[in-house]
């Protein structure tokens, strides 16, 4: 699915080393705005702790105040304010990497992440996506569990290309922002994260990574997913608009040409799906119930800022 470039044009390239060894070819596309600004500096620098060449690009969507460029880090300034995910694609469309990660400003990576999940790509051309764990914390409490989410199964249904590819029309089984490093063409042939709906847009963008090759999930630990009422992820799950946002998925599964022919038959199962899906409660043990849940626990207070906290130590388990 080609972007339309309208909405995010993607400028010039730019010029690359000619030593092959400090070359990056990773990016790592980090959208900025609002009180994230102030974790700006910490995400950066655990991005960067690695031996690894890295680019990474600051999405600035706009903030009140220009953000500023850390040691290690460019800034991409956008014009007007997007959306989250048409944000994430301003960066995407300026990637001249092979491969591109998209990372919250508010999280920290572990040592070892983008040496481990490159390692996957570089190893296997036909795989499109690879993802490690989370595990949460708060600057109060520390780090604490393995963040719950992918769910069990989907490790080892990632293994079964087709019925993992169906799976992810009516459910999200791997993540394509924090600890997921992907393939940048078949994530630009994928169209980027969906800009037409206000949520779910990396739910959408799994669907459509899933199926145009395989996608590896590791159990090993990739970012401290930091847990405050500040995410994005509270107050989405249990929108009214949920069910216009499951329609545009549907249509944008429709509209891409690389969608098989035994998906687009199995599309009113997909419609089955996404209608219990909306007539469900948001339960406890998923989705921002499961988030709720962990704010509370974390002692952290809904709109407070953290940015003053000190980092978790890289011997966290």
């Amino acid at each position: 699915m080609a972007p339309t470039g309208a909405e995010t044009p993607a400028p010039a390239d730019h010029e690359r080393p000619d030593d092959a060894s400090t070359t990056p070819r990773i990016t790592v596309v980090i959208p900025v705005w609002g009180a994230h600004a102030a974790y700006v500096p910490e995400a950066v620098a655990t991005v960067l702790q690695d031996d690894v060449p890295v680019r990474v690009l600051l999405v600035d969507n706009a903030a009140d105040e220009p953000v500023p460029a850390p040691v290690g880090a460019e800034v991409l300034r956008l014009p007007e304010r997007l959306a989250v995910g048409a944000a994430r694609n301003a960066g995407l469309w300026a990637v001249r990497t092979p491969y591109v990660m998209f990372w919250d400003a508010d999280d920290l990576m572990l040592p070892g992440t983008l040496t481990r999940l490159m390692s996957v790509l570089d190893a296997d051309p036909g795989t499109v996506a690879v993802t490690a764990q989370s595990r949460t914390w708060t600057p109060e409490g520390g780090p604490r569990e393995i963040w719950p989410w992918p769910r069990d199964p989907m490790y080892r249904l990632c293994n079964r290309r087709r019925l993992f590819a169906l799976i992810s029309t009516v459910l999200n089984p791997f993540t394509t922002t924090g600890p997921a490093l992907l393939r940048t063409a078949p994530t630009k042939d994928a169209g980027g994260f969906a800009e037409e709906i206000e949520f779910f847009e990396d739910w959408s963008l799994s669907t459509h990574l899933a199926i145009r090759g395989r996608v590896r999930m590791l159990r090993a630990e990739g970012r401290l997913y930091r847990v405050h009422g500040d995410s994005l992820s509270l107050g989405h799950l249990d929108h009214p608009d949920q069910r216009l946002w499951l329609a545009g998925m549907r249509r944008r599964i429709r509209r891409d040409p690389v969608t098989p022919v035994w998906l687009r038959v199995a599309m009113p199962l997909v419609w089955v799906g996404h209608v219990l899906r909306v007539r469900r409660a948001v339960r406890p043990d998923v989705g921002l119930g499961l988030y709720e849940d962990a704010l509370g626990q974390g002692g952290a207070t809904p709109g407070a800022a953290d940015a003053g906290a000190p980092t978790p130590g890289p011997g966290t388990p």
